[in-house]
């Protein structure tokens, strides 16, 4: 009912482990507002959204990203590499608030492809989520970027080219 009832929100999610996402989300919300956007913030934790959230702005526990990306205007996650697999897949802009990890390799990655950009979580404030989300969300060349990866992505390669390829990187001489 939430996608249907306006346009395309963007999801805030810092990952299923994180437990100390107070300020992300107060920061979400906030950027979602200066940006006249809907906001759909993902979370096990509802201790970590605040307590009243404004029009426009849903929190869910859980939700299936290969079902929810399709159908929204970008993704601000922390960088793992299965939310940044199934943005890609989808076909979504992302704006990546790494916080350890290989979230930072992955989130450069993301930007590399011009499939979005990075803020590392330590420089995360309302008014910079917005300054980067700006852009991705009006930026055509983001679009097609997104696009022509989902495209990839859902086409895939054969199953021998997967094993060679593997062999090649794996086996001494391959």
């Amino acid at each position: 009912q939430f996608l249907d009832s306006g346009p395309a929100p963007i999801v805030f999610t810092p990952g299923s482990g994180h437990q100390h996402a107070a300020q992300f989300f107060t920061s979400a919300v906030r950027a979602a507002q200066a940006l006249d956007r809907r906001a759909l913030l993902v979370t096990r934790h509802r201790e970590q959204v605040p307590a009243v959230l404004p029009e426009g702005v849903l929190w869910q526990s859980y939700v299936s990203f290969d079902a929810l990306l399709p159908e929204v205007a970008a993704i601000v996650h922390h960088g793992g590499i299965g939310t940044t697999a199934a943005a890609l897949r989808a076909g979504v802009p992302q704006l990546v608030v790494p916080f350890a990890y290989d979230q930072f390799d992955n989130g450069y990655r993301v930007q590399r492809l011009g499939a979005g950009d990075v803020l590392p979580a330590r420089q995360m404030s309302a008014r910079r989520l917005e300054h980067k989300l700006r852009p991705l969300l009006q930026s055509p060349e983001v679009a097609q970027a997104c696009q022509r990866l989902a495209r990839s992505m859902q086409a895939g390669l054969p199953e021998d080219e997967v094993v060679a390829l593997a062999e090649r990187a794996l086996l001494p001489g391959g």
